[in-house]
């Protein structure tokens, strides 16, 4: 039902602006190493398989290449867990956040049960839910989800 839906120009653009783009690693809310856009571990490379450390240092060029690499895992979550269909910018929103929650989470939440039961207001609400980290609410999470509330009712 999915099937073809990949994330657009402005699903990238979204991703890229709400996680940063930072070539040196940094502690993200949760005290997790990161770097590039978002990543906690490299899927490329000779560090393929390894969690990022504080120190890292990729060129903007490996960044790039690791984002579009990483992205596919996301897309591809989407299109297997939710089967209600999705409007481009639904699809860009949901990879938005699976993206940031990861798949397992994605897969188990709310918003894909939500979804699945083809109610979409209640599934785009749900998004807000995600805005703890470690426990705690983060200001910065709740801005991340009004953004891709945003997104997912952008074209219908």
């Amino acid at each position: 039902m999915n099937g073809n839906l990949k994330l657009d120009d402005t699903g990238y653009a979204l991703i890229e602006r709400l996680e940063g783009s930072r070539r040196a690693a940094y502690k993200d809310s949760a005290s997790i190493p990161t770097i590039g856009i978002g990543f906690i571990r490299y899927t490329l490379g000779a560090r393929a398989g390894q969690r990022v450390k504080m120190g890292d240092t990729p060129t903007d060029a490996e960044i790039k290449a690791e984002f579009l690499n990483q992205v596919q895992t996301y897309e591809a979550a989407v299109r297997q867990y939710v089967r209600a269909p999705l409007t481009q910018s639904q699809f860009n929103a949901c990879v938005s956040l699976c993206y940031n929650i990861d798949v397992t989470a994605f897969a188990k939440s709310s918003v894909v049960r939500l979804l699945n039961e083809k109610r979409y207001r209640a599934a785009c609400e749900a998004f807000a839910l995600w805005n703890k980290a470690g426990g705690r609410f983060v200001q910065g999470l709740a801005n991340r989800r009004l953004a891709k509330q945003n997104e997912f009712f952008r074209n219908g």
